[in-house]
């Protein structure tokens, strides 16, 4: 979605001209922080992702950011915060289930005649093997004359407020389960289907290959993508099968079956097993420009799950 909206704003302190939204993070952080520190505190939060596996940490070491005191303090704070948002916090590096390490940069800057206190924060949670779980950069600054919250206090407040959010919807997400997904370019013929090599590695089994066959299709086919996206205990497999570009988009209902089939015939398309009507899990084709396909699945609780484009050699 390209939604564009226009702000203008006019503060006794400063003035902020038009911006886009969408159209620089960068730029937009800086004006909030500029406008929130005019009248003493603002917190701006630059960046957050998580990875799928959020959800499995439980136990969390802090390790040192930085070795300043305002670095040993917000160390101290930010365990506390995690603690009081779920997280079990522990001294032993080997029984985390991740650890949570950055930097903290605090400064002071003369600006418009008064002085300001400018503080930022970078921090990653990643696994005991090294694996990103987490992100997160902020950054808050307030203006000396005027009386407002600690920015070290207000900094770990909102980390530990995101990394706990990001926690939440990596859980729900991971109710959906596991996609693989495989994309295959299939050269209708008259003789007896087989998998063509080259292309990416895929799980393209013997029992795919004869359901294929089943549906009475023949010729050759080509693995053109694959990948795995998502997290839980549960896996679905999707097999998009395809042999030209489509004129119109098409929608289809994930199965609670796997593996689940989408087949591209001469006019019409195979499913099988059949789509639950109902479900809010939808894998959407549809024609980006005369050769480009694209494809979405749209999950119920984790959103997009993938997204991609083919592009279909010219005949």
């Amino acid at each position: 979605m390209d939604t564009r909206f226009d702000l203008e704003i006019s503060l006794l302190c400063c003035s902020v001209p038009v911006i886009q939204k969408g159209r620089n993070l960068r730029i937009f952080a800086t004006i909030a922080l500029l406008i929130g520190i005019c009248f003493g505190s603002q917190a701006i939060h630059a960046q957050d992702v998580d990875s799928g596996d959020l959800y499995l940490v439980q136990t969390v070491f802090v390790d040192k950011i930085g070795s300043s005191l305002q670095s040993s303090r917000f160390r101290s704070l930010l365990r506390k915060k995690l603690a009081g948002n779920g997280f079990v916090i522990t001294n032993d590096k080997e029984k985390a289930d991740a650890i949570l390490k950055g930097s903290l940069s605090i400064s002071t800057e003369q600006k418009w005649g008064d002085r300001f206190l400018m503080a930022e924060v970078a921090l990653h949670l990643r696994s005991k093997h090294g694996e990103e779980l987490w992100y997160g950069s902020y950054s808050t600054g307030r203006n000396l004359r005027f009386r407002s919250k600690d920015v070290v206090q207000e900094l770990t407040d909102n980390v530990a407020k995101s990394l706990h959010e990001a926690w939440e919807g990596s859980l729900n997400a991971s109710s959906d389960g596991r996609v693989e997904h495989v994309f295959l370019v299939w050269t209708p013929g008259d003789t007896q289907l087989v998998l063509g090599s080259g292309g990416p590695k895929s799980e393209v089994t013997e029992e795919d290959l004869s359901k294929l066959k089943a549906l009475g299709l023949k010729g050759q086919l080509k693995v053109a993508h694959t990948g795995i996206e998502g997290s839980g205990p549960s896996k679905t497999r999707v097999l998009i099968v395809m042999h030209q570009q489509l004129a119109d988009g098409a929608e289809f209902s994930l199965s609670g079956q796997s593996p689940m089939l989408i087949i591209q015939m001469r006019d019409t398309w195979i499913t099988e097993p059949s789509p639950l009507p109902f479900s809010k899990s939808k894998l959407r084709i549809w024609p980006i420009t005369f050769n480009e396909t694209g494809f979405t699945l749209d999950r119920e609780n984790s959103g997009i799950q993938f997204q991609f484009a083919f592009k279909w050699p010219k005949e």
